[in-house]
């Protein structure tokens, strides 16, 4: 079982976790503070900071929620100037300061704070307004995160969290410039992937034969239709294809509005570590240079990025609709969720699912829909922003709530 603490800005014997959270405490923390030391990371200060309390507009204690968390205090993580390769942790900015954070072992890490808009450009992920991590041996060049989100996009300021993956033996600056650097907290779990890389799906359907399915949903059977045909999406909207017949959930949001924008599955019976996820999409643009992605954000906050790396099969005016199914590892960061959301990775196409397969070796098979008085199948339910569009296992509905299926 995976052991959660809470950390406060003290310095501590390394305990033995796999798992951990972090907040700030109430004092500010002196120059070369050690914040965290466990047998995953080690964290201090660089300047002397400042931490704070979470205000209200009349100025009294308060708490900001976002991301599944509720955070009553911060830590000013600011710099005067960039880390360079002379200075990797940058310059002082008075009542500020940087972290730097020591990485023994594989870590998914996962930090929660506020960022400004940059003017006339909203956010994104690494701008000059973003609170980066830096790999100090390369420390102008900012580490992706696997998720990039931001609560309140429209406002001046936005509550953020993004993950990245820390590689064993590595040290790292965290560093924000201007009035964007509160740092909430922090979560971190031990992780496999290197250093920058994202979770990376593998090819093609490689379930092994013999595993039960612990959740599935397909949208309809193929079937060969006048070129032209139509099925319903789940938004109510009319998907227009050649050559077979579904029912379809039609992906179009973007990651960066996934808190809005979104598909979500709900499980009954929470995801574990070695578990596959088996998707059977295509997408809906006969040109290769626009291939539809898939942002999967999973309920504890982990997620898988397509990127540019999968491809999903398109409609061709020529040979008709031909899905695909890309399968996805469930790692030990993703364990324990009960849910994901699904949205575009790329923005230049959507991706139509027809089927979703979650299996697991040793697990039960769920076969068709059960009756009321039998055990339930595993899926709950599949929500589009806010709309239900699949009850356990059974009926499809429309944005209008018109039954589709």
């Amino acid at each position: 079982m995976k052991k959660i603490f809470t950390l406060i800005a003290a310095v501590f014997a390394a305990v033995s976790v796999n798992a951990a959270d972090w907040t700030p405490g109430g004092a500010t923390p002196a120059a070369g503070a050690t914040l965290v030391d466990d047998d995953l990371l080690t964290i201090s200060t660089v300047f002397e900071g400042t931490n704070g309390t979470v205000l209200d507009e009349k100025g009294e204690a308060s708490t900001v929620t976002y991301a599944g968390k509720t955070f009553k205090t911060y830590m000013q993580i600011r710099v005067d100037a960039a880390p360079s390769a002379a200075t990797p942790t940058g310059t002082e900015k008075a009542g500020s300061t940087p972290l730097v954070i020591v990485a023994k072992k594989n870590v998914d890490l996962t930090y929660f704070y506020r960022r400004q808009a940059v003017t006339d450009a909203g956010y994104a992920d690494n701008d000059g307004k973003d609170m980066k991590i830096v790999d100090q041996a390369a420390p102008t060049a900012a580490i992706a995160g696997k998720a990039f989100y931001v609560d309140n996009p429209d406002d001046e300021y936005g509550q953020t969290y993004k993950t990245v993956a820390l590689e064993a033996g590595k040290t790292y600056t965290l560093w924000a410039r201007g009035t964007t650097g509160r740092l909430y907290g922090m979560s971190y779990v031990e992780g496999t992937a290197p250093s920058g890389g994202d979770d990376q799906p593998s090819e093609g359907g490689d379930i092994p034969a013999g595993w039960g399915d612990v959740y599935t949903w397909t949208g309809g059977a193929e079937g060969a239709v006048e070129a032209g045909g139509t099925a319903v999406a789940s938004d109510g909207e009319s998907v227009n294809y050649a050559n077979s017949v579904y029912y379809t959930i039609r992906i179009n949001a973007k990651k960066a509005n996934i808190e809005s924008d979104y598909t979500e599955i709900t499980l009954k019976e929470a995801l574990k570590a070695g578990d596959k996820i088996a998707i059977t999409g295509y997408r809906n643009k006969d040109d290769d240079s626009k291939n539809g992605n898939l942002y999967i954000q999973f309920s504890n906050g982990s997620s898988i990025d397509e990127g540019t790396d999968v491809k999903w099969n398109n409609i061709h005016e020529a040979v008709g609709q031909q899905p695909n199914t890309n399968v996805y590892d469930v790692t030990d960061a993703m364990a324990g969720s009960t849910s994901f959301k699904i949205a575009r990775s790329a923005a230049s196409t959507n991706v139509f699912i027809i089927g979703i397969r979650i299996a697991r070796n040793g697990g039960s098979s769920v076969k068709g829909v059960k009756a009321a008085d039998e055990a339930a199948p595993a899926v709950k339910k599949i929500v589009k922003n806010g709309q239900v569009i699949l009850v356990n296992g059974d009926a499809q509905f429309n944005a209008a709530g018109a039954q589709v299926k």
